[in-house]
């Protein structure tokens, strides 16, 4: 047992070596590089992530470096005054707010729509989720609407299927809103409409289906909360059936800016 215990900490151990090293090389990547091109963007992208997600304000540094580096880029510089947004949504929302309408000023200069289009839901899902926090339910399902109407814009414009996925995931968290208000049978309603948009979208890509897995959850909680043990019971059963026949589930559906 011993044995097993100790090859397992060896094992995290050297995973997480592994991963900071590969941190490591991105920021040397990222910090030589005075012309921004796809990989050193996907670098920019990668340590950002990382550094919202471990709340280490080190992202600011690198969203700063990608808004100087690229003064006449308004696409990066959408994208960086987001990310500074993404990292202030929970530590100074009035930050936040500034740094998305920034984002958003810079995002009107794209001249390429789907780029333009997706950058403009990208905020807009940001604010819902900030407003979702301050418990400002309309402004929340407000902003969500908003994002959806430019998010249908690229669907109606773009094969890229994840524009859909982004859709659904949408639906669920508009859903979801409706929950936190206690408007369960809306609620309900909506994530009806949610699962009959999945099974017309082609695909088994893993975000479609944690997309099921967790509105199969969130009905079955919601059925839990209104006492119809025997409607929750089912759909917990259908959550769980998702993640028994998936290798892909890890964690919850988050807005699209985690």
């Amino acid at each position: 047992m011993k044995k097993i215990l100790y090859s397992l900490l060896l094992f995290s151990v050297i995973i997480s070596n592994s991963y900071a090293k590969n941190i490591d090389s991105l920021r040397t990547l990222f910090e030589k590089s005075t012309l921004i091109d796809q990989p050193v963007f996907k670098a920019y992208e990668f340590l950002v992530q990382h550094y919202i997600n471990t709340e280490n304000d080190s992202c600011l540094f690198f969203a700063n470096q990608l808004i100087a580096y690229n003064k006449d880029s308004a696409f990066y510089r959408s994208v960086a005054f987001r990310d500074k947004a993404n990292y202030f949504k929970s530590i100074d929302k009035d930050s936040a707010f500034y740094y998305l309408e920034k984002s958003l000023f810079e995002t009107a200069k794209i001249e390429e729509p789907i780029r333009k289009w997706r950058s403009i839901y990208f905020c807009y899902d940001l604010m819902s989720y900030i407003k979702n926090e301050e418990k400002n339910f309309y402004e929340s399902l407000s902003f969500l609407d908003s994002a959806m109407m430019y998010n249908s814009y690229c669907r109606r414009n773009s094969r890229d299927n994840s524009f859909n996925i982004h859709s659904l995931i949408f639906k669920l968290r508009y859903a979801g809103v409706l929950e936190d208000q206690d408007k369960s049978d809306e609620a309900l309603n909506h994530y009806r409409s949610l699962l009959d948009s999945i099974e017309v979208i082609a695909g088994t890509k893993s975000k479609l289906i944690s997309v099921k897995q967790e509105t199969y959850n969130n009905m079955g909680l919601l059925f839990k909360k209104m006492n119809l043990y025997d409607s929750a019971s089912i759909y917990y059963e259908l959550s769980y059936e998702q993640i028994k026949n998936s290798k892909h589930i890890k964690e919850k559906i988050m807005p699209l800016h985690t």
